[in-house]
């Protein structure tokens, strides 16, 4: 891992994903190398955006990133959302980018448990 962050093929973000400064950095460091976003993984914070109201602006910084049809986000899940195997409480998801983007654009998702539930 430390000799893909070393680089720059696995980016830590610490800051707010919802925020105006975070994924911002992150796109014009990945379009400085004219690279495109192949995975994001985002881990639970999806919940705790919803929860606060503020997934639609994460959506929003989403967009902006320079991505190819092929980008993912992945995502984990916990506490009984999504669909984890018997005997256990997480998962680990994985969508398209530009379906997440697609898909919230058309309303398909008001909450959390709907995000984790769509297939």
């Amino acid at each position: 891992m430390r000799s893909l962050e070393r680089r720059d093929l696995v980016i830590p973000v610490v800051g707010d994903l919802a925020g105006a400064s975070a994924l911002a950095g992150i796109g014009r460091l990945i379009t400085s190398h004219g690279d495109r976003l192949s995975a994001f993984y985002v881990s639970n914070v999806e919940f705790y955006l919803f929860a606060d109201g503020r997934f639609p602006r994460f959506v929003e910084n989403l967009e902006r990133l320079p991505r190819t049809n092929r980008s993912l986000i992945i995502r984990s899940v916990f506490g009984g959302f999504g669909q984890s195997a018997p005997g256990y409480r997480s998962s680990s998801l994985v969508q398209p980018v530009d379906q997440l983007l697609q898909r919230y654009a058309s309303g398909s998702f008001h909450s959390y448990r709907e995000l984790t539930a769509a297939r």
